[in-house]
């Protein structure tokens, strides 16, 4: 019974532990501002989002953004994640895509990353609407407050660039 007992407080104490991580990553989500976004970057956004019907821009500048900081910050990440979108090697690989048409998908390449962003958001429903968008985002990154953050971000670029704010649901 004490070691019932015991793991029952282990429990409850991981539980409290977890959701104060939860809160404080939704308050920082919360409070992301979009920065700005390099020129080559900002033209393989817009190009790459034509890719997948429905799927907005500013969405993958946003990933953009909260990945890498446009290619500033391209890891490896402590998971492993690499290169300007912030793939692991073996998802890179099932969604690559040669963005710039040099005959080879590198991961570390931003118009290739990009490109694969766009391709991997489409499969996972980024461009059904909001719903599938939040799918998509849940997909890239399994929390909640990513897509928070990366919605956040994205609606900030789409009201600099006079685009139509997308909006993720669940």
């Amino acid at each position: 019974a004490r070691e019932l007992v015991q793991a029952e407080r282990t429990e409850a104490r991981i539980a409290a532990e977890r959701a104060a991580a939860t809160a404080a990553a939704t308050d920082v989500a919360s409070t992301a501002t979009a920065g700005g976004i390099p020129t080559n970057f900002l033209a393989l956004y817009q190009a790459a989002a034509t890719t997948c019907p429905g799927l907005p821009w500013p969405v993958l500048a946003a990933v953009g953004q909260v990945e890498s900081g446009h290619g500033s910050n391209m890891g490896p990440s402590s998971a492993g994640a690499m290169g300007p979108m912030q793939f692991l090697p073996s998802t890179f690989a099932g969604y690559a895509v040669d963005g710039d048409r040099d005959g080879v998908a590198d991961i570390w390449n931003p118009a290739d990353a990009i490109y694969s962003a766009a391709r991997y958001l489409c499969a996972n429903g980024g461009g059904n609407g909001p719903q599938g968008l939040y799918n998509a985002l849940w997909r890239y990154n399994h929390a909640d407050w990513y897509v928070l953050m990366v919605v956040r971000v994205a609606g900030q670029i789409a009201q600099r660039f006079g685009q139509p704010v997308p909006v993720a649901t669940r």
